[in-house]
């Protein structure tokens, strides 16, 4: 879809006095899809399977956002 996901190419950028600058990709673990109270995990895998499919990055794997700093600019007076 158009604009979806505009993030991942986003390197840098300000708002106001915060400089803002891309550090990563922020990779999805299966940590999502283990159950806690059966100790094991999920046999259908969500939701890490539907974000699989629309997030799914060759030579990365699963993109769950991205990684950001942030610097606050020393304003003028």
């Amino acid at each position: 879809m158009p604009g979806d996901f505009r993030e991942d190419n986003l390197a840098e950028m300000r708002i106001g006095p915060c400089f803002v600058r891309m550090t990563g990709a922020c990779i999805r673990c299966p940590t999502t899809y283990y159950d806690c109270s059966a100790e094991k995990l999920d046999e259908d895998k969500e939701p890490y399977a539907t974000l699989s499919k629309i997030r799914s990055t060759p030579g990365y794997g699963t993109l769950f956002g991205t990684y950001y700093s942030c610097e606050i600019l020393k304003t003028a007076t």
